[in-house]
Formats: structure tokens, sequence, C-alpha cells
């Protein structure tokens, strides 16, 4: 789990390498491991490597991806998220919400939009985080998850101190 993606790299066994950075569970596993490592490794395979993590992720079925381990298909929109890609990690976590939405998993529903809600903001589109965020806190007071719940209150902040509603923003 954790240098066999650097190991196949090194070996030039691109095939076996896109096979094992396309396997959920095997991503989970290595995001759990020390996700660190894990987006460390993705640099070292996007310098070293024809693969582009752009391309591996933004084409995968992800109605297979999902049914093979949700998280980690959530492993990878945290990770794409982390390296800068921003785009394909939004994809990810809206489909991943929408799944959470249709099978009532409220708490991978608010880590997901948790998620979004920061690339979003990271993104300079402040409205579509507050959005988000509003969602969120939705969840979270449902869910009694106090901690969390601070959190959504951040680029809620944020986008009424940008419209100029201090007032709202503190309220």
């Amino acid at each position: 789990v954790n240098y066999l993606p650097l190991h196949l790299c090194i070996a030039e066994r691109w095939t076996e390498l896109e096979n094992v950075l396309q396997d959920m569970k095997f991503v989970h596993a290595a995001w759990d491991s020390d996700k660190f490592r894990f987006a460390g490794q993705w640099s070292f395979i996007e310098e070293k490597s024809p693969l582009r993590m752009a391309d591996l992720y933004d084409r995968i079925d992800l109605n297979a991806k999902i049914a093979e381990d949700d998280e980690g298909l959530l492993a990878v929109a945290k990770l794409l998220a982390l390296t800068t890609l921003p785009a394909i990690g939004l994809k990810l976590l809206n489909f991943l919400a929408q799944h959470y939405r249709e099978t009532n998993e409220l708490p991978k529903l608010s880590e997901a939009l948790d998620y979004s809600s920061r690339l979003y903001l990271w993104t300079d589109n402040q409205l579509q985080s507050y959005e988000v965020a509003k969602e969120n806190e939705s969840i979270c007071r449902k869910m009694g998850d106090k901690q969390h719940l601070l959190c959504t209150l951040i680029p809620q902040y944020a986008r009424y101190g940008t419209d100029g509603g201090s007032d709202q923003a503190i309220k």
C-alpha cells in the first residue's frame, strides 16, 4: 500500500500503475495509511511517468467506482483538491454528494459538501461555496454535529462580508 505506485512507476509499468491508481479500495487504503505520502507519490508519478492524474480520473466510470468503494472515490477527490486539480475534484465531489443525498448518508454527505465548499472558496467561487455551506449547515444541525457546523459558517461569513452585509454575517 505504501510504495506500490512508486515501484510501478520506477519500473515503467504504466498499465499496472494505472490499474492500481484506479482501484478505489487501494486508493482508500493508501489515503488512510498516509495521505501526505500518497499525495507526494502522485507528484512523483506526474513528473516521472506519462500518466496524468487529470486524465486518469476524469475518464473513469463514476457509477462503477462508487459501487467499488465510495470512500476511495472521496479520497481521490480530496487528493485532486490537494494536488491543484479542483475542477475534477469538484466533479467527483458533486457526484458523491448526489449519491449521498439519494442514500441519505448524512455524515458522508456533510464531508463531501465540506470539501466542495472549500474547493469553491479556493477557486474564488464564493457564491457556490456559500450555497454548499448553507446545505451543509442544515445537515450538521440535523445531525447535531456542532464541530462541523462551525466550519459551515466560515464560507457564509465570507460571502456576507464580500457583499458588505457585515450585520448579516454577525447574525
